[in-house]
């Protein structure tokens, strides 16, 4: 778990709590409508903004800028490398708008970096609910999906060729960062990192709290896919046999992957031993505190692999990010979906330049929450199925 601070400490929080907010340099301007996404969904986080200062920005000044505008931190984030940021009582109840105070604060000569707190979405499209039905692990042409679809033999990762050779290793890590895993998962338990105690080391970024369990049943998905434990004689296998699985969950309430909980969870990941991280979420807009989490990832010479997205659109014309860091930070991998008849899905997003490459990603058959195995759709299954295959050649 993240225990220092290099922003704000808890009893700074406190003092800041207590502060009268006076004299705010601001007034609503009615924006608010790009708070949404286009699709009904918000952008952002509302009443509240990410922000790194500058270096040599002592704490006293940090604080004043906080009073200043009116902001609190937030306690839950323990990021060495950005502060979130609530709106306090009196901005709020002037209802200003959180694109008018990023604005604003990139004004400020103390701050580096100042974003919205955005929203990314799961990249994967529920479908009904082993092996022979795994057909991205190996095709041998049987008709997958309702109505059933007959594959193209051998359009998939040959996954069963490799386990000639090897199966996995328990000594690498990978990390899925997503809406959480169940971890009692009969199918996941054995691959769950774990350490000499038996007590997870994972984390939950977006409630706060030690337990990254999974209300909606994507990151589950995801794990067992990249790791579902292999001839234990139950339900489905991972690409990665024998691997060890870091469940960090970055999903809030309402199933959204604010920024603020994805970095927090790349960064543990990267602190506590991850060789391969998981990124099967996405969205439309370039963070550079985002951008500065998958540079760290790179330093540490660790892969990043990232759903390309599932708007059928070419990722050259319309960014699509994390995985659009494919075209700046080579650690960063960008992944398509193809079907079973060895096709680009549908839904599937692509780019000459910006995507990397594809893997199947079309009715996946996989692990779901409370022992329960189904099928699933997007960018989001192709991106486990390329991290698992990563997996099974460390060493």
């Amino acid at each position: 778990m993240l225990r220092h601070r290099q922003f704000f400490g808890t009893a700074t929080w406190l003092a800041i709590v207590s502060l009268a907010w006076i004299g705010l340099p601001l007034a609503p301007s009615g924006r608010s409508a790009h708070a949404d996404d286009g699709a009904g969904r918000p952008r952002w986080v509302p009443n509240r903004v990410l922000v790194a200062f500058h270096d040599h920005v002592p704490l006293a000044q940090r604080l004043r800028v906080c009073e200043r505008y009116g902001l609190l931190p937030d306690p839950a984030n323990t990021s060495p490398y950005f502060a979130t940021l609530n709106f306090g009582p009196a901005v709020t109840a002037r209802g200003v708008d959180v694109a008018d105070m990023v604005a604003l604060l990139r004004q400020d000569p103390a701050i580096r970096v100042v974003e919205p707190d955005y929203l990314c979405w799961p990249a994967a499209t529920p479908n009904d609910p082993q092996f022979p039905q795994q057909w991205g692990l190996r095709n041998t042409g049987q008709p997958i999906g309702t109505p059933p679809v007959v594959g193209r033999p051998d359009a998939d990762i040959d996954a069963d060729e490799a386990w000639d050779v090897l199966t996995g290793n328990d000594t690498i890590i990978v990390a899925v960062i997503d809406t959480g895993v169940d971890t009692n998962h009969p199918d996941l338990q054995e691959n769950i990192l774990k350490d000499s105690n038996g007590n997870i080391i994972g984390y939950d970024f977006g409630m706060n709290d030690p337990i990254p369990d999974d209300p909606d049943g994507h990151g589950t998905h995801v794990a067992g896919i990249i790791g579902a434990r292999g001839n234990n004689a139950i339900g489905v296998t991972g690409v990665c046999q024998q691997v060890k699985i870091m469940p960090l969950r970055a999903s809030d309430a309402s199933g959204a992957l604010p920024l603020s909980a994805t970095i927090q969870a790349i960064d543990f990941a990267r602190r506590n031993g991850a060789r391969v991280t998981n990124h099967s979420y996405g969205g439309d807009t370039r963070v550079l505190l985002e951008y500065e989490a998958f540079r760290r990832l790179r330093d540490a010479g660790i892969l990043a692999f990232c759903a390309a997205g599932n708007d059928a659109e070419d990722n050259d014309a319309v960014s699509h990010y994390p995985s659009d860091f494919s075209t700046e930070l080579e650690n960063v991998v960008a992944v398509a979906a193809t079907n079973n008849r060895d096709d680009l899905a549908s839904f599937s997003n692509y780019g000459r330049q910006s995507v990397n490459l594809a893997a199947p990603g079309h009715d996946i058959l996989g692990t779901l929450p409370n022992n329960a195995y189904g099928f699933m759709s997007g960018t989001s299954m192709a991106t486990p199925m390329a991290a698992g295959a990563a997996a099974l050649t460390e060493d």
